[in-house]
């Protein structure tokens, strides 16, 4: 199909949509307010028009939704979640019912939420950055989710309460924040300006690397291979078990390393964590 022939597909249905809502909502002394437009031309179009009129209409209003997408999913739609998005706070929670992406603050002409083969892709485009002061994505994420990828060029990311396989977060300028997770292959955060905080969380394969900020663990367990590598920064860190449990290799190169555990006395543990840094002081501690 040629541009202009899906151009046409898209607008014409939306064309015909505002075209039979403009003539009702001209026909009623006070019109309801209008958030997205369209939905509330169905409301209309339910107890004002004809029985075939309205069919058209819904088949219409259904191939829009088709377009711009829908900010609710089943929770056996999908079990992954992309987002993609240039400057917004994000937070993820833990919901039993579905997935649901509430934008607080986003302007909707430049966020669009698409269910495509078991994946939830969210993008908000860089246009909205002239007509927005940032706002905040709210994401209710499901168990059948197994995997978040964030790409952030500025804002800070909130996970809460995800139990699945992967996180894979990269983010420019902003705080990365994991709570209370359940990671049980990958989790890897790469940030340019900002901190990454893990606490309570039980994560395999923790990959965090820095440029420019903190990293602050606690409470936590880590298994598997795991690498902490930050530039400019303090890294602290509190774990979760025994100095037993773990195979610890920490350099710091400019700063001071603290721990009161002789970190050479284990070197068979299957957990490993290597930490490296660059300039800044490494605190290391165990929840025995």
């Amino acid at each position: 199909m040629s541009k202009l022939a899906k151009m046409c597909a898209v607008f014409l249905p939306i064309g015909f949509v505002f075209s039979i809502a403009g003539g009702i909502i001209m026909s009623i002394n006070e019109a309801p307010s209008l958030d997205r437009s369209y939905a509330t031309a169905a409301e209309i179009a339910e107890t004002t028009m004809s029985y075939d009129d309205y069919n058209d209409v819904s088949e219409a209003l259904s191939e829009v939704e088709e377009a711009t997408g829908s900010n609710s999913f089943d929770r056996d739609e999908a079990d992954a979640v992309v987002i993609d998005c240039t400057a917004a706070s994000i937070n993820l929670y833990s919901s039993p019912i579905s997935y649901f992406i509430d934008p607080n603050g986003i302007d909707w002409d430049y966020l669009t939420m698409v269910c495509t083969d078991g994946t939830i892709n969210v993008k908000y485009d860089e246009k909205g950055l002239s007509y927005s002061d940032g706002g905040t994505l709210n994401i209710s994420v499901p168990d059948t989710c197994k995997k978040i990828t964030i790409r952030c060029n500025a804002g800070d990311i909130q996970i809460s309460d995800f139990i699945g396989d992967d996180i894979d977060i990269s983010v420019d300028c902003g705080d990365v924040t994991i709570r209370s997770a359940t990671i049980q292959n990958s989790c890897k955060v790469s940030n340019t300006l900002g901190s990454v905080r893990l606490y309570e969380s039980d994560v395999k394969g923790l990959n965090a690397d820095l440029v420019s900020g903190n990293i602050d663990i606690q409470h936590t367990y880590l298994s598997g291979y795991n690498a902490l590598n930050v530039d400019v920064g303090d890294c602290d860190v509190t774990l979760n078990g025994y100095a037993g449990n773990y195979t610890v290799d920490a350099k710091v190169k400019v700063g001071e390393l603290s721990c009161d555990y002789d970190l050479s006395e284990n070197t068979y543990s299957d957990n490993k964590l290597d930490i490296s840094v660059l300039a800044g002081n490494c605190s290391i501690d165990f929840n025995e």
